[in-house]
Parts: structure tokens; sequence; C-alpha cells
């Protein structure tokens, strides 16, 4: 039997997205959100409503932080449905905020 050995190259793990969601305001007919975005790969800030596609927004690669936004209709959307913001990248996904519209009505 052979012994193990290491692999000859560094293992390619893609990077996990980071960010954050630090403004919220809710009118009647509209819900504009926005937040920061950490990620060297070029990555995209998706809104989901229930699990529709309300808006994305592509951001290219960078090494610092960058600020994201978004306005969308509240069309459709009950108090109850949950909403989430995710950041995209290389195939990794994070969620940086869900909840409903309950506790602001």
């Amino acid at each position: 039997a052979r012994e193990p050995g290491l692999p000859g190259a560094p293992l390619a793990i893609p990077p996990v997205p980071r960010g954050e969601l630090d403004r919220l305001e809710i009118a009647p007919e509209r819900l504009a959100c926005a937040g920061e975005l950490e990620s060297e790969a070029a990555a995209e800030i998706v809104f989901l409503a229930l699990h529709e596609e309300r808006a994305r927004l592509a951001l290219g690669p960078g090494e610092r932080t960058r600020r994201w936004s978004f306005e969308i209709g509240l069309g459709g959307i009950g108090p109850d449905d949950v909403l989430r913001v995710e950041a995209r990248s290389l195939g990794r996904v994070r969620i940086l905020a869900m909840g409903t519209l309950r506790p602001y009505l």
C-alpha cells in the first residue's frame, strides 16, 4: 500500500461573499434597502420575495467594501411573505437579511 500524499496544488475553495443590510425604508407602495458587500470576486446582490426574484444588482470584482441599494415596489407582497437579500458569488450564496414586513406595518 502507498502512503497518502499531499495534493500537488492548494485546494481551490471559492470565497463566500460577506456583507450586510444597513438601511431599510418602507413606504406604502415601495421598499428601499441598502448595504455593503465584501467580496474580492465579482458578485451579485439579489432581492427575493417568497422565491421570486424582484431585483438583481451585479458588482464587479474589487478589494474594497462596495455599497449596493435597491428600491422595490411592494405590489403582490403580503405582510407575512418572506423577503430575502442574498449575496451570490462563484456558486456561493450568503443570506444577508431575511424577514417579513409584519413588524413594520
